[in-house]
């Protein structure tokens, strides 16, 4: 027993998915218009039917086998008006960093994907589903495999859509996502925003408009988001002063960081500790 609760604890920590809810509709009664920022992790799969999506500021239908992939903060918006025939699934998930989505699964930073083959993506969600709805030992590890497995399925078999863009654009955005990586492995750099730029070999200004199209955040925004969230694994995980971590994750110094913590989270980082050590 000891080793099989090692076991799931070692499984659970390398996967680090904590479902919140899920849900599926074939109901031709079915309505949603969404308009919302969200602290988790989206999946939207339209496995049959039709929709539309708002992204970088266009309105696009999507189709049969289309999935959403929306991070924590991004802005939604979309609309599922009633339809006949329409199948849709969708799931909600934390406790897993951006930096962890790409190093763990390699899933690229876009919102809208294809499903090449679904076979067994459908088999895993409908698993979860059922999970959700079952009173098992381990249930809570159970979807965290579940979730994981998910993810693996989306990096394999999921194809990014480009919207109307050329191939010059193309590979700015490839350019700018190797940037969004580098800045998700090397948060404590203060590499300025212009010197990001000429590596793409784009003006800052087409640099921060290509990068605020792949994250809805400037570049200076979200390395910030990055620190903040490593700050706060070890502020739950580590014995480490404030002071300590704020060094640690590129802060300037303890103040600041208690203070840009504070604004976020609406919570000081010691009185955050307490509360999630409890």
């Amino acid at each position: 027993m000891e080793g099989w609760q090692q076991t799931c604890s070692t499984v659970s920590e390398h996967f680090g998915c904590h479902v919140a809810s899920a849900g599926y509709t074939d109901s031709a009664q079915f309505n949603d218009i969404c308009t919302r920022y969200r602290h988790d992790y989206q999946i939207i799969y339209l496995h049959r039917g039709s929709g539309q999506v708002r992204l970088n500021g266009t309105w696009h239908t999507i189709k049969d086998n289309t999935l959403l992939f929306y991070r924590p903060m991004d802005y939604q918006e979309y609309s599922f008006p009633q339809e006949a025939g329409r199948e849709l699934y969708w799931l909600y998930f934390d406790s897993i960093s951006e930096a962890e989505i790409w190093e763990k699964f390699h899933i690229p930073s876009r919102t809208l994907f294809e499903m090449v083959d679904n076979t067994d993506f459908l088999y895993v969600f409908r698993r979860i589903l059922e999970e959700l709805g079952a009173s098992h030992p381990c249930k809570a590890l159970m979807l965290s495999l579940y979730t994981g497995q998910l993810l693996l399925l989306l990096s394999r078999y999921a194809m990014p859509i480009s919207l109307s863009v050329n191939q010059n654009t193309i590979n700015h955005l490839d350019a700018v996502q190797e940037i969004q990586h580098d800045i998700e492995t090397n948060y404590m750099s203060f590499v300025k925003v212009n010197e990001y730029a000429l590596r793409c070999g784009l003006s800052t200004t087409q640099f921060i408009k290509l990068f605020q199209r792949l994250t809805d955040m400037t570049p200076i925004a979200y390395r910030q988001k990055i620190r903040l969230e490593k700050a706060e694994r070890l502020l739950v995980n580590t014995d480490m002063s404030i002071r300590e971590i704020a060094v640690a994750t590129g802060f300037q110094d303890g103040l600041y960081f208690s203070r840009v913590f504070s604004k976020k989270y609406n919570i000081s980082p010691s009185v955050y500790r307490k509360k999630n050590r409890s």
